[in-house]
């Protein structure tokens, strides 16, 4: 009964090419979110990987024959590495514009609000686009999203999706709560490309005047 199993396995798998395409793209991918390498190492890698099956077909027939095993190992190897290349390109962080790699604690942000806003006990709950940083008295476009928590006064105005405000102040990192075995807060933020979190009291940020955002979204959200 075993042997019949594991028969039908190997018999699925070399039916079923997308499969071996599939499997160590996604073992790549999963390895770079959890245990991340250089992109330096990763394309070391590649380029050795490209190699090896080049040179594979270089050698004798007797060796290439008792040999047949390699090819696969470093295709498998190579679409590993597109994989962790793939998610590390895919990284907000390292691309060009990131906001985190111009900021610092004196600059100005302009955000825009991208969710309604969630009642907490003594916050309210959103996520913000960083647009632009004012660095050195001109106003750099940005990219990239952050956390945001906005403290609760009566005396202001609530804010909405859409809105736009300008703050000063510098974010800090996601963070876990630290008890051992609690959810991983932190990695589920960066599933959502959220590195970063952003408190703001009454005296930390001003809005800006409305300039009319997307209405149908608006409408929805309602």
């Amino acid at each position: 009964m075993q042997f019949e199993s594991t028969l039908f396995v190997v018999m699925c798998w070399k039916r079923a090419p997308f499969l071996r395409i599939v499997t160590p793209l996604l073992a790549g991918i999963t390895w770079q979110l959890y245990i991340p390498l250089a992109p330096a190492l990763l394309w070391q890698l590649t380029g050795t990987a490209a190699g090896g099956l080049l040179l594979f077909h270089f050698l004798p027939v007797h060796w290439r024959f008792a040999l047949a095993w390699i090819p696969g190992l470093l295709l498998s190897l190579l679409l590993g590495c597109c994989g962790s290349l793939l998610l590390y390109n895919a990284d907000i962080r390292h691309q060009e514009g990131f906001y985190g790699d111009v900021i610092t604690d004196s600059s100005l942000l302009l955000l825009r609000i991208t969710e309604p806003p969630e009642q907490k006990p003594h916050t309210f709950k959103t996520t913000a686009e960083v647009m632009a940083v004012r660095k050195q008295g001109a106003w750099l476009p940005v990219k990239g999203y952050l956390m945001l928590y906005l403290a609760r006064d009566s005396a202001l105005a609530p804010l909405h999706y859409g809105d736009e405000l300008v703050a000063r102040k510098r974010p800090e990192t996601i963070r876990n709560s630290g008890n051992p075995g609690a959810f991983d807060y932190r990695q589920y933020c960066a599933a959502g490309q959220l590195y970063q979190q952003l408190y703001l009291r009454p005296g930390d940020y001003r809005k800006l005047p409305a300039q009319g955002s997307d209405g149908m979204h608006r409408l929805l959200l309602r």
